[in-house]
């Protein structure tokens, strides 16, 4: 099983295979660059993530979102989510982590996103919280956020 990614910043796919110690080839595609590692087999795909098509990534069983829709404005998550669908087929699963806090109090990224958000965006979809924290006073992607209140929620989304 091999494991296929897409990742914006040049920087953290370089960091990913240095900090994984793994063999990486980089070859360059209209769209971006190609990162392959051959053992274990991991792919990570450097660009514009709306630039990926299916046919590029095969099946996906899996998908795991650390930060990516809540990296978007509002008016960007329903186009990154009806984007995502096209990669899934029946019982392809979604660990996706969100963070809610008073929007007002900062402009992002990273956004805050409601459950209710999620529950609209996957609408069609089983969406299951598995897990909340609190994470005031505690850095998020290596930042202390101002907030007043800072929550981070992991879902498994089961299409």
């Amino acid at each position: 099983m091999g494991i296929t990614g897409v990742e914006l910043s040049e920087l953290a796919c370089e960091q990913f295979y240095q900090e994984n110690n793994l063999e990486v080839s980089k070859v360059k595609t209209e769209q971006g660059s190609l990162y392959i590692s051959p053992n274990p087999p991991v792919s990570i795909y450097q660009g514009d993530f709306f630039a990926v098509e299916p046919e590029f990534t095969g099946s996906i069983d899996f998908i795991y979102d650390r930060a990516a829709l809540i990296a978007l404005p509002e008016a960007m998550r329903k186009r990154y989510v009806e984007h995502l669908k096209r990669f899934m087929a029946n019982g392809t699963r979604v660990l996706l982590f969100t963070l809610e806090y008073p929007q007002q109090e900062l402009q992002g990224p990273p956004f805050s996103v409601s459950k209710s958000e999620i529950e609209e965006l996957f609408v069609d979809f089983q969406i299951n919280q598995r897990k909340q924290r609190d994470l005031i006073g505690n850095k998020f992607a290596r930042r202390s956020l101002s907030v007043s209140s800072l929550v981070e929620t992991a879902y498994l989304i089961t299409a």
